[in-house]
């Protein structure tokens, strides 16, 4: 009874260590909703990892990582099966990538559990491709290689007067004004966007450039 109790715990703890992640079995015919969300039936390859994943359990809180490099958020998932799922994503631009257009090649669906890396998946003919698992380290190595500025800068996409994708634009979080935006880490011609109730009399989300 104390070595199955032992072993119990051991399970539980390599669980809740767990991240999930499937890969998909040969490429998705994505069609496209709007300017940026995309939807298709996803086949995935049998879980690799020994943790028995399904496409039964991915939510809409999940994410999809391509071998481009491209990252969507999971905003829909519908008609889930033991082998397959109809997923609705929509492209994610950070700091780290910029997404624009439909995933391309095998896709990655996993679990970010609060994590802005993205998780490996085996090699093999039932697993990863090469391209896969080199664009994770790539993108990964991306991520744990970025120095994180201060006052907590976002990125946000943005879009030309034709409707394209512009270069995504770092801003700082809200503040009140100039001086609430130096206090909290915003450089000199920093941009931070004006908070409700701001003494700058500028509209609620205004980009603002800290001028001293």
């Amino acid at each position: 009874m104390k070595h199955f109790a032992t072993a119990l715990l051991l399970c539980l703890g390599f669980t809740a260590q767990a991240q999930f992640r499937l890969v998909s079995n040969g490429i998705p015919a994505w069609s496209v909703v709007d300017d940026s969300t995309y939807t298709a039936t996803v086949s995935f390859h049998a879980d690799q990892t020994g943790f028995g994943y399904l496409p039964l359990a991915i939510a809409d809180t999940f994410r999809l990582f391509t071998g481009t490099e491209q990252l969507y958020q999971v905003v829909a998932v519908e008609n889930a099966t033991f082998f397959s799922a109809d997923l609705t994503v929509t492209e994610i631009t950070n700091e780290y990538t910029a997404t624009n257009g439909p995933p391309i090649g095998q896709v990655l669906a996993f679990d970010p559990n609060g994590r802005e890396t993205v998780p490996q998946n085996p090699f093999g003919s039932t697993g990863s491709t090469a391209q896969l698992q080199a664009a994770i380290d790539t993108y990964n190595a991306r991520v744990t290689g970025t120095p994180q500025p201060p006052g907590n800068l976002h990125f946000s996409g943005a879009f030309r007067g034709d409707g394209t994708k512009a270069a995504p634009y770092g801003f700082y979080d809200y503040y009140l004004n100039h001086p609430d935006a130096a206090g909290n880490g915003v450089p000199l011609g920093g941009a931070y966007k004006a908070q409700l109730g701001n003494t700058m009399g500028a509209p609620w989300g205004m980009l603002i450039i800290r001028a001293y």
